[in-house]
């Protein structure tokens, strides 16, 4: 059997990195607190992986080099009067750089690509309030996520090539229809789109400054819980109670990734934990 359209074989070498981390920390009172990190990471004959067609076989792949930088900061608000929180800001930029140096590939040659561990920016916020010292305790978290990489579609060409399962999973629609399994959606003659991935229009897609993602989410959990709600000699009762995702958000975390698949986020849900120690 011939080898697949655009295969090539390179000799491997070995990588070389450089990695630079700086930040800072600081106690701005006894109740709040900076602290920040921005890193970059330089790699000359960087490797990532290709797939053969459909199959689950992989194949390492060399790049002329990769550039990953990222930042987190983060501000801390201590216990006081019961209250305490923190919230965290952070983005992760990755880039593969052609052309391909060695191993083996089955894609087209490109000159900049993004992986699916790129994300332009997440947050997180969490606060949570204590009655007295020893009293019931909620907590509130909220999550922003700006999007991975989806390399699995980088136009809606590719999108409508798909299995009706895989597009149902992106929530693409043509209009106000959605593909199913048993309808996918091969055509489209009014407006073409998706829920649940973000594709960039026709002619503004750009591998670097411009790639698809996964859409945007908001996700909010609460919590509420007491320790030692009961307690006699050395017998003690704990209760909490979870909710996640409170606003029932639909939306994915990744989008046919070759090794973790896709994955959605869950549905709103609850939890209760009873402890009992003795």
């Amino acid at each position: 059997m011939g080898a697949p359209t655009g295969f090539r074989c390179r000799r491997r070498k070995t990588g070389r990195r450089n990695q630079f981390n700086v930040g800072f920390e600081t106690q701005v009172s006894k109740l709040l607190s900076f602290s920040g990190e921005y890193l970059w990471k330089f790699t000359y004959g960087a490797y990532d992986f290709d797939v053969l067609l459909n199959s689950p076989l992989t194949f390492p792949t060399q790049f002329r080099k990769s550039k990953i930088d990222g930042a987190l900061f983060r501000a801390t608000v201590a216990p006081t009067h019961g209250f305490a929180g923190y919230v965290t800001v952070s983005h992760v930029r990755s880039r593969l750089f052609g052309p391909e140096t060695g191993g083996v590939s089955f894609s087209p040659p490109y000159s900049i690509a993004r992986p699916d561990h790129d994300q332009g920016l997440a947050m997180n916020l969490y606060t949570r309030y204590q009655i007295g010292h020893r009293g019931p305790v909620g907590g509130v978290s909220y999550r922003y996520d700006g999007g991975l990489v989806a390399v699995a579609v980088p136009d809606m060409a590719t999108a409508l090539r798909l299995t009706g399962d895989e597009q149902g999973q992106m929530g693409l629609h043509c209009d106000e229809t959605f593909a199913t399994v048993s309808q996918p959606i091969r055509s489209c003659s009014g407006t073409l789109g998706a829920t649940r991935v973000r594709i960039p229009r026709a002619g503004t897609e750009n591998d670097d400054r411009n790639p698809p993602r996964i859409a945007v989410r908001n996700t909010t959990n609460l919590s509420i819980g007491q320790d030692d709600l009961f307690r006699h000699e050395e017998q003690s009762l704990s209760l909490r109670f979870d909710m996640v995702n409170v606003g029932d958000v639909d939306g994915l975390y990744n989008f046919l990734s070759t090794f973790s698949g896709t994955h959605f986020v869950s549905p709103r849900s609850f939890t209760g934990q009873m402890r009992y120690a003795f």
